[in-house]
């Protein structure tokens, strides 16, 4: 949840050498300043546990080729919020890492 900075929500290693650092978040999207400064706290501490070397410290057996860091969603997502995207896309590239967002779906069966 982007409410706790200090916590990887998850962490997937790939087989092809990408490693998705997801962040997930399932509270509405409400365009406050709060959410976002929480959004970008989140996306810092990522940076922080890649670059300070805490992944590596965490998880030696993975060898990262690409980083991603991926903000799952599950709420429509305010249009505040999404015009913030492309500077933090940019911030994170300037690292030498991707930031993707992905909106999770309900799927129900039939």
């Amino acid at each position: 949840m982007l409410e706790d900075p200090d916590t990887v929500d998850l962490v997937v290693a790939r087989r092809d050498g990408t490693v998705i650092l997801s962040m997930l978040e399932d509270r509405p999207w409400d365009g406050s300043e709060q959410r976002l400064m929480e959004l970008e706290a989140k996306v810092s501490s990522y940076l922080s546990f890649v670059l300070d070397g805490h992944m590596q410290r965490d998880h030696p057996d993975i060898v990262a080729d690409h980083v991603q860091i991926r903000l799952d969603y599950s709420s429509r997502m305010d249009m505040r919020t999404r015009e913030a995207i492309p500077g933090i896309e940019l911030a994170v590239a300037e690292h030498g890492m991707e930031f993707v967002i992905s909106h999770m779906r309900e799927i129900q069966a039939g």
